[in-house]
């Protein structure tokens, strides 16, 4: 349960599908609406990264490690706004943490643990190089910090408009994290993005993990106070005095949008589906012999749903005390896929 995390309702497996029900996401993919506005500045990036380091810091704290954050699993919830919130208000306070296919649990948080993960996972664009070094054999493991990595390339990418590393295979890929070959260009946008944006991401983008922030100390860095204390991102930059001078972006704002554009129509972006959970459940009744559906309150155990293998299922779903409409959820699915693959299948 966490503003900037999506929220998953319910999960059921049952004839080697699996089934999560979540909470509808109709604000659509960040990267889209950012490329939309009409006022993106320094200070929109900051807001942006914060709300995402508030997701991080909540699970690195329960010692759980996302391992794929990335442009794709960043999304908008698309609340009605609230009057008086401007367009960019609404996107800032509705960005969502999804897809939380390779997540896992870590150990040894309080203690600052530096090797509690070991198996290879994540998006190489995005993959931090302690992560390259564990599937190498050169490390014995990494931890949570490899979240905030990601984030340092996601912020590289919002702030400029093209990744921080990009070759023209895997191998020259990892070679060129490993050897930390990114850079701030001369005589580009980032002549004009201010020290501090560039400090946070250099913090970020520290080659050892033991070098790079938590995701609670990066929220205490000078550029992230800074814009999200006194910047009013609703308003455009060309109109207003209460925005400081180093929060805007460019003069020409499309710079950044086209490099944005143009830098991920080259990556394969994760596909995903869903359908609304009455499509579900008549694809239940059609596909599974003897499958019902009645809304009945949901088990407190999810072990106890082992007694409806072979019979019928039975959902009702909860948050809080309150019911959910049925149709406010989405029902993503997977079929054929093998048993250990298919939640890498998923984009939640």
């Amino acid at each position: 349960e966490h503003p900037q995390i999506v929220k998953v309702y319910e999960y059921h497996e049952e004839y080697g599908q699996l089934f999560v029900i979540m909470e509808l996401l109709e604000g659509g993919d960040l990267f889209d609406k950012v490329m939309e506005l009409n006022a993106y500045n320094e200070c929109v990036a900051a807001h942006l990264a914060h709300n995402v380091l508030k997701a991080l810091e909540f699970l690195h704290t329960r010692g759980i490690c996302h391992r794929d954050v990335k442009p794709e699993n960043l999304m908008l919830r698309q609340k009605p706004p609230v009057d008086g919130q401007g367009e960019i208000d609404r996107i800032l306070a509705n960005v969502v943490l999804v897809d939380f296919g390779t997540a896992t649990k870590f150990y040894g948080y309080d203690e600052g643990c530096l090797a509690s993960i070991t198996d290879f996972q994540g998006t190489p664009e995005y993959m931090a190089p302690e992560v390259i070094e564990t599937s190498e054999k050169k490390r014995l493991g990494y931890n949570e910090k490899c979240d905030v990595w990601s984030l340092g390339v996601v912020m590289y990418v919002l702030l400029c408009g093209w990744p921080p590393f990009f070759a023209a295979n895997q191998p020259q890929l990892f070679h060129k994290i490993l050897a930390a070959q990114w850079s701030f260009p001369s005589n580009t946008i980032w002549d004009r993005i201010s020290q501090p944006a560039k400090d946070f991401v250099v913090a970020l983008l520290a080659g050892q993990p033991q070098d790079r922030p938590s995701a609670t100390e990066a929220m205490q860095h000078e550029w992230i106070l800074e814009n999200t204390r006194s910047c009013f991102c609703s308003t455009p930059p060309s109109v207003s005095d209460g925005i400081p001078e180093s929060c805007t972006l460019t003069e020409d704002n499309s710079e950044v949008m086209r490099g944005i554009n143009s830098s991920f129509s080259s990556i394969n972006m994760s596909f995903s589906a869903s359908v609304d959970l009455n499509g579900a459940v008549r694809n239940l009744k059609k596909n599974v012999p003897g499958m019902k559906h009645t809304r009945t309150r949901k088990k407190s155990d999810a072990n106890e749903y082992d007694e409806y293998k072979g019979k019928h299922l039975e959902l009702t779903f909860t948050d809080e005390g309150h019911e959910i409409d049925e149709k406010a959820a989405t029902v993503p699915l997977a079929t054929s896929a093998p048993e250990r693959t298919v939640p890498k299948a998923w984009n939640w």
